[in-house]
This record gives C-alpha cells, sequence and structure tokens, in this order.
C-alpha cells in the first residue's frame, strides 16, 4: 500500500537502527572496559556468581599474608630457640669440666653458667613477633593475680585502686618500658609506697622491711602494724607478705639484699632522680624516685609535705620485664581511693594467647584455624634456674638437665619447622585455589574481544544500511507526490 499518513518502512527502519545503535553502544562498552558484565542488566545471574568469586579472591589475598605473618613468627621463635641452644651447648661444656674432679676452684665456671641463665631468659623475655611472645608460656601470669594491663589503661590516670595490704597487680614477663606513678592527695601525703617483688622472694624496689637492728620503714608498719619484729622476722615476712595466696612461690624467702630505695648515702627521705638511681635484676633495669614524697614546689623531706594544695608523688620504671613481678602499694591509715592518683604507662606487653592463624577465605570453625602453640623455654620451665656448678656433684647432676633442656631445645625446633612446612603447603593450596577462582571468573567477567569486535563491526553496517534505507522511503513519499501531479 502507499500511503502518506504513516510510514511503516520508516518506521522498521527507526527501529532496527536504534537496536543496532544500542548493540554497538553495548560493544563498545564492553570492547572499552574489558569487562562483559558491567552491571546487573548485562547478566543478572552471572553478576551474583562473579561477586562472589571476587570476594573469595580478595580474602584469598589477606588469608595468604596472614600465613606469610605465620612462617615469619615461627622462623623469629626458631631463630631465637638456636640461640638458646648454642647458649645450652656452652653450658653443657661448662657442666662437663666442672664435674670433673680435677678442678680445684669452680667460681668462675659458675659465674659464666650464671650470665648464660641470664642470657637465655633475655632471648626468651625479647623474642616478640605480631604482639605475641611465642617463647614465654601461653599464661604469662601464674601467680593468679591480675596482669597490671588489665587493671589500668596505658597512660591514663586512675584513682579506683585503694592501696592495701595485698598486691595491687602483677607485670607479666616481656613488658616493656613500664612506669608506675602514685601521687598523693590526701592530707598526710606519705607513706604510700610502690613495692616491687619477684615470685620468689627477692625485694627489687621500695622501702627496707628491716634493717641492722630489725628496724622496719614506717610505710610497712603503717599497712601492717607493729609486728615485724622479734628474732623470726623472715619467719614474720614470709607468713604475712610472701604469702602463695599473694602469688608468691611456696618456697619464696626474703631478700632485700638487691632493694633500690632510691636514696643516697643512706638518706632515704629525700627524693632523688631516677635516670641517676638505678638498680638492675635478673636483666632488668629498676629506676626508682626513693622512699620520698617528692611535691609540686620543689620540698623534697616526706616529713614537712602538709603544706596546702601539695601533690606528692613516686615513680618506678622498668625498662624490660624479664620475670613476673609482683605489685604493692602500701597505703597510710584508713585511705580512700580518691586520695590516690595512680598512673601506668608501657611500649608493650606480652599477648596472653597462643597464634592463631586463618586458612580457610570461609572459615566454619576452628577447623578453619592452624593454632601455633607457644614453646616456654625459660630456665624456670626448663628446669636449669637453680643449678649448681660449684660442687662437682651438682655439676654432674646439671649435665642430666642440660642435656633434657636440649631435647626440649630440639623438639620445639622441629615443631616450627614442620609448622613452616604445614604454613607453605597450605599458602600454595591457597594461591591453587585463589588462581582457579580467577580463571572461572575471567570465563563469567571479560570480555570476547573477537566477539565483540564482529558485533560492533556488524552494527556499524547495520547502521549504515538503515541510514540508506532511509532515503529510499522519502523516495517512495515523492512517487505520492508525482501521482497526484499526474492526477491533476
Amino acid at each position: 500500500m502507499l500511503g502518506v499518513h504513516t510510514s511503516i518502512a520508516s518506521l522498521q527502519i527507526q527501529r532496527a537502527f536504534g537496536q543496532q545503535q544500542s548493540a554497538e553502544s553495548v560493544a563498545m562498552e564492553r570492547l572499552s572496559t574489558g569487562k562483559r558484565i558491567n552491571s546487573a542488566k548485562d547478566d543478572a545471574s552471572s553478576l551474583f556468581s562473579v561477586q562472589k568469586q571476587t570476594m573469595d579472591i580478595k580474602a584469598s589475598q589477606q588469608v595468604n599474608r596472614g600465613l606469610g605473618d605465620a612462617i615469619s613468627y615461627s622462623q623469629i621463635a626458631e631463630g631465637s630457640l638456636n640461640q638458646v641452644q648454642n647458649l645450652l651447648h656452652r653450658a653443657n661444656e661448662l657442666a662437663v669440666q666442672a664435674s670433673n674432679v680435677t678442678v680445684e676452684d669452680r667460681t668462675g665456671i659458675d659465674k659464666e653458667w650464671s650470665q648464660i641463665k641470664d642470657q637465655i631468659d633475655q632471648i626468651v623475655n625479647g623474642t616478640s613477633a605480631f604482639g605475641t611472645s611465642p617463647l614465654i608460656a601461653t599464661s604469662s601470669i601464674e601467680s593468679g593475680l591480675t596482669r597490671i594491663d588489665d587493671l589500668f589503661s596505658n597512660n591514663v590516670q586512675s584513682n579506683n585502686i585503694s592501696p592495701s595490704t595485698s598486691p595491687v597487680a602483677a607485670i607479666p614477663a616481656g613488658a616493656t618500658n613500664i612506669t608506675i606513678t602514685v601521687e598523693d592527695n590526701s592530707a598526710t601525703q606519705y607513706h604510700h609506697d610502690i613495692e616491687i617483688f619477684t615470685r620468689d622472694g627477692k625485694h627489687l624496689s621500695g622501702t627496707h622491711l628491716f634493717g641492722g637492728a630489725g628496724s622496719v620503714d614506717i610505710a610497712w608498719r603503717a599497712t601492717y602494724g607493729n609486728i615485724f619484729h622479734g628474732a623470726d622476722i623472715l619467719g614474720t615476712i614470709k607468713d604475712n607478705v610472701l604469702k602463695e595466696e599473694y602469688g608468691f612461690k611456696s618456697t619464696a624467702t626474703y631478700d632485700q639484699s638487691n632493694l633500690n630505695r632510691g636514696e643516697q648515702s643512706g638518706d632515704f627521705t629525700i627524693y632523688h632522680d631516677p635516670a641517676t638511681h638505678a638498680t638492675t635484676e635478673n636483666g632488668m633495669i629498676i629506676k626508682y624516685t626513693g622512699d620520698s614524697d617528692q611535691n609540686s614546689s620543689g620540698y623534697n623531706n616526706s616529713f614537712v609535705q602538709s603544706l596546702a594544695g601539695e601533690v606528692s608523688k613516686q615513680e618506678i620504671t622498668i625498662d624490660n620485664v624479664t620475670e613476673e613481678l609482683i605489685v604493692f602499694i602500701l597505703k597510710p591509715t584508713d585511705p580512700t581511693p580518691t586520695d590516690y592518683d595512680i598512673t601506668v604507662s608501657w611500649d608493650s606487653m606480652p599477648s596472653d594467647s597462643d597464634m592463631k592463624i586463618l586458612t580457610d577465605t570461609r572459615p566454619t570453625g576452628d577447623s578453619s584455624f592452624v593454632t601455633i602453640d607457644k614453646t616456654a623455654v625459660d630456665t624456670s620451665t626448663l628446669s636449669i634456674d637453680s643449678l649448681d656448678l660449684t660442687t662437682q656433684s651438682g655439676a654432674q647432676s646439671a649435665i642430666t638437665s642440660i642435656q633434657s633442656a636440649m631435647d626440649t631445645i630440639s623438639q620445639h625446633r622441629a615443631y616450627y619447622g614442620a609448622v613452616i612446612n604445614r604454613m607453605e603447603t597450605t599458602r600454595q593450596s591457597v594461591t591453587d585455589y585463589s588462581f582457579s577462582t580467577t580463571q572461572s571468573r575471567s570465563r563469567l567477567e571479560d570480555t570476547d574481544f573477537a566477539k565483540e569486535t564482529a558485533t560492533l563491526t556488524r552494527s556499524q553496517i547495520l547502521k549504515q544500511a538503515a541510514t540508506s534505507m532511509l532515503g529510499h522511503v522519502k523516495t517512495n513519499q515523492q512517487q505520492v507526490l508525482a501521482l497526484l501531479n499526474t492526477g491533476v
């Protein structure tokens, strides 16, 4: 039919032109982005699969990173164990030498052994990776006391703790650069003293429990009463201070031979600069302001600090804690928590947990994790901390203990070697999974350039053809005019 009101041919050509223009646009988008799926409308079903695969691929990268960290953690631990084992080789040589009857003086041998023990503990406590100390026991607090970092926030002043007769907290081995500051806002402004002990009864800093004549510092008398006197003062200290319920070992014996009172020439009433008053114990450098109460206006004698508005304080700093320490803060009579501002700060605290490594991109429980157990090798755990090389019999007994410790170290090194091998195998498995998933995603998402180039070319040709056909529609309209002219 030849008509002018509706041009069916023109509408058909326009529809075809639009279809080819749309196909051309899609082909150009896919060729320019390199992706077959650029929005949900391209392939809704495949988009769902692609997103899940992308999630797995990215998760695999993080799992691989964690496995790499686990390998590094194990290598650090195994390297430190190697150093400990080298020290034990030397210790075994010394024990064999000391067990020989021809050795007349074993003093030098025992001194070297003492240094070896200290160095082993220093290596153990100084070995740390990713916030965890692999060579320290999982339970870093053996005393049963609250960890000091659980009681206080780092470098945040608190007055929620009242000094008392019992320990305030325990400092775990492995803590670094820990500082305890106590400021006394009470009316009396003295008698608050920071006391630090080891679990075996060594009094490392604070105020003396007895002197040459059996005298006891006033801080202890104000806290416990006048009980530290008589012939058996050590027994009294053992029964009232070094109690097992306070975290001390059952074999603890009071020892103040290395007590840091921060004093100078016997003067324990004057505040001193802790930087110049330091003692050393088991590799720890302990700095203490002393048995005094420095106030803000410079009055350093604790017996004249009743000035209004004054704040007295004491401070103790330990650079590297090599064994668990017990902290007391002695009290005056009837203190209230608001009388004291206590601030505890530290650079690092050891982690109290084993290392758990995720090995699966979609965890389903404990089976998706690998736990790297801690391997405690301090001298106490190895049962070599009390060996005596000053006698032939002691040296002979030490040989067995040292060789047993060597076997323990070898077992731990073998354990870390097995862990490293497992992590490397798991890492390769995760890499293979990521590779296969990437291939699968590529087949769903990536552009088939040959196909899309052909689609683009076809669309462009058909668009040109449609444009040409629109010219023929115009010719048909001219034919209608010609027919009308003929009729006239």
